[in-house]
């Protein structure tokens, strides 16, 4: 995603990556809640949350802009 503000930063210690979308990047800022998921790729190896309890990709809860 190209859009100024949008920020990744890893931290492998903790095993954890934050996103950073500012509302303009998404439909222009016209938008309510919205839910999330993540996909990181290294190769062949892929990873993803959130992860339902059989293991499945999931849907974070509706998260409230701002």
């Amino acid at each position: 995603m190209r859009c100024k503000g949008f920020r990744v930063t890893w931290d492998a210690t903790l095993g954890r990556v934050r996103v950073r979308i500012p509302s303009r990047c998404i439909a222009h800022g016209d938008y309510g809640a919205i839910k999330v998921q993540a996909i990181a790729e290294i190769g062949r190896d892929a990873d993803f949350a959130p992860k339902t309890p059989k293991g499945n990709w999931g849907w974070t809860d509706w998260v409230s802009r701002g």
